[in-house]
């Protein structure tokens, strides 16, 4: 699994897609919860389901979940961290889209050619 690279993007669900089979850091909030898997509503607003490990106790309302990115929009948890109840996903979505800029993604780690294809990964 992609899970031997150190860098782990953040992501919304916008820039999910790009990373697909890598793992990823997903800043969400929560919205419900069926068995061992949460849909999220990701930065931009965008909903995410997200596969936990069996017997994982879900507290506050936001998230960040680390994991590996399955198709467009589906993350499967390795990590799971509560963020404070007061957490902001707007200005987390601003810091996600400026790492994601094209602009500026090679200085960020962020940039890649194709869906997948990490270019930069010494981050």
């Amino acid at each position: 699994m992609a899970d031997e690279m150190r860098f782990k993007p953040l992501v919304n669900a916008t820039f999910l897609p790009r990373w697909t089979g890598r793992v990823v850091r997903l800043p969400c909030e929560i919205i419900s919860r069926e068995g061992d898997t949460v849909k999220v509503k990701a930065c931009d607003g965008g909903e995410i389901n997200v596969n936990l490990i069996k017997g994982t106790e879900i507290e506050g309302k936001f998230a960040l979940f680390t994991g590996p990115a399955v198709g467009d929009s589906e993350v499967t948890m390795l990590e799971y961290e509560r963020l404070p109840d007061e957490s902001n996903l707007p200005s987390r979505n601003s810091a996600i889209e400026f790492f994601h800029d094209e602009r500026f993604s090679s200085a960020t780690g962020y940039a890649i050619s194709s869906a997948g294809d990490l270019t930069s990964a010494s981050v």
